[in-house]
């Protein structure tokens, strides 16, 4: 699950840094305190995130997310993403 502290720091990023060249992402991410996945939408600077109704719930505690671009550095989004994941002190 992604602490709210560390998925908004995340959140800062899109556009520049490992985001760089990223035009749109989409998906499911679980926030920590938070109950139930999220729907994840991003296109340009706009980020959406907003709760799934129960009917649509995937199956396990994962994240799943996409993202389409240009020139993007696959390695340096990921090893963003993955660090959000880790409590902020270890960061």
């Amino acid at each position: 699950m992604i602490p709210p502290t560390q998925l908004t720091l995340t959140l800062t990023l899109i556009g520049g840094g490992p985001f760089e060249g990223v035009l749109r992402s989409k998906g499911f991410v679980h926030v920590e305190g938070i109950p139930g996945p999220h729907y994840w939408s991003h296109a340009g600077r706009c980020v959406q995130l907003s709760k799934m109704p129960g009917t649509q719930v995937p199956a396990g505690q994962g994240q799943e997310l996409v993202f389409i671009g240009i020139s993007m550095d696959g390695g340096a989004a990921c090893a963003a993403l993955d660090a959000a994941l880790r409590p902020a002190a270890l960061i």
